[in-house]
């Protein structure tokens, strides 16, 4: 499962309760685009965070990300 997070106080813990994360996405063998996170600024920068989890602990079990970005909405 593929999943963007954004913390919009720009906070360096993943785990906080502040992060953002949007909807996982379920990408096996292909090249597809992961569901965007959005949330409102709360500082002068904000941190995105890109997870991926696994069901099964595989040996060669590798997770790619490419092109990722981060626009403002208005």
């Amino acid at each position: 499962t593929f999943r963007l997070g954004i913390d919009p106080t720009g906070g360096t813990n993943p785990l906080a309760s502040t992060v953002v994360w949007g909807q996982g996405a379920h990408i096996y063998n292909c090249y597809a685009q992961v569901p965007p996170a959005e949330a409102t600024a709360q500082a002068g920068r904000v941190t995105v965070f890109l997870r991926s989890t696994t069901l099964w602990p595989f040996k060669h079990n590798d997770a790619y990300w490419d092109d990722v970005g981060l626009a403002p909405v208005y």
